[in-house]
């Protein structure tokens, strides 16, 4: 796991996304949702599963997070394959349209397959 930076409040992240991925898997564990025990033994797999790459620890971690997120949830039956495929298409969609710096939203259209991807 990288080095977490802190400041004068606690915890920096270096994008927002990491801390939601975060928030996200402790709100999950506190609504009884995910298991405390499950979720950490997920986590360990997901960071053991493949290779690190060079220079991106922070993002590296955080997929390996988002990546047990996803695992834990389809095992639980909370999600299934093709809606997860479905919104990250969608994001996907969002973020090639919107210009640099704008806020990403989502648009009916987005969740079309329609592109074939």
């Amino acid at each position: 796991m990288p080095a977490a930076r802190h400041d004068e409040d606690g915890p920096v992240f270096e994008s927002s996304w990491h801390a939601q991925a975060l928030a996200t898997a402790n709100v999950l564990i506190d609504a009884g949702v995910l298991d405390r025990d499950a979720w950490s033994q997920a986590l360990g797999a997901a960071l053991r599963r493949r290779p690190e790459p060079p220079g991106d620890a922070q993002n590296f971690y955080y997929e390996c997070v988002i990546e047990a997120l996803e695992a834990l949830l389809a095992q639980s039956g909370q999600i299934v394959q093709p809606e997860v495929d479905a919104r990250e298409h969608a994001w996907r969609n969002a973020y090639h349209r919107t210009p640099h710096g704008a806020p990403v939203e989502l648009r009916p259209e987005d969740l079309s397959r329609e592109d074939g991807n």
